[in-house]
């Protein structure tokens, strides 16, 4: 549906005229409402007014216009925990969308933002990076990756594998732990990045 028209909506549903008044309704910024406009309202804002729009708006952003645009799903903090993968990878849609890098063909690549703070991975990945990573593609001993464990820690780091057991490793050597054991019955599934770059 156009995302014009689910703005309409919510603005009827929270009884203002204007994108400055819907904003603060919706505690996000005027020149967030004028991106919604272009790039499509945001799957989050979307599922919290569902019973107010259709399915079809709902879903309306799932994928995008532009298929060489692939979706900013999340924060990381290099350490522990991804915002957006707290409850699984949703494909397809996303706040925010990065230009696919040459070469890339998986469908379900993905990219996140490293957080201010972060420290497990310095000096490789900085806050401010985006890391892009592709679910289609196996994870191999050495590769940098995105990983889930079956207890909901997601994490990035680098990977060693052995006959049981994957080795999760932090590349700053002053990060506790900076080496981690765990069984491979214990991770839920492994990204591995292919791709980053800064965002200044």
């Amino acid at each position: 549906m156009n995302p014009n028209n689910i703005i309409n909506k919510l603005k009827r549903h929270h009884k203002v005229f204007t994108d400055d008044a819907l904003a603060k309704a919706l505690s996000v910024t005027q020149p967030a409402i004028a991106q919604w406009k272009t790039r499509g309202v945001p799957k989050r804002i979307l599922v919290e007014y569902s019973v107010i729009l259709s399915n079809e708006d709902v879903y309306a952003n799932e994928i995008p216009r532009d298929m060489n645009l692939i979706p900013v799903v999340g924060i990381a903090d290099a350490g522990k925990g991804i915002d957006s993968l707290d409850n699984g990878f949703p494909p397809g849609y996303a706040d925010e969308w990065l230009s696919r890098p040459q070469g890339l063909k998986d469908p379900n690549a993905y990219a996140v933002v490293i957080r201010s703070g972060a420290i497990s991975m310095l000096p490789l990945l900085k806050p401010g990076m985006k890391v892009v990573a592709s679910p289609n593609i196996e994870c191999r001993s050495g590769d940098l990756a995105i990983i889930r464990l079956k207890n909901g820690d997601v994490t990035i780091k680098e990977l060693k594998f052995s006959t049981e057991e994957v080795t999760l490793i932090a590349w700053n050597v002053d990060y506790e732990p900076s080496k981690l054991k765990v069984n491979k019955k214990d991770v839920e599934f492994c990204h591995p990045i292919i791709w980053f770059r800064t965002t200044h």
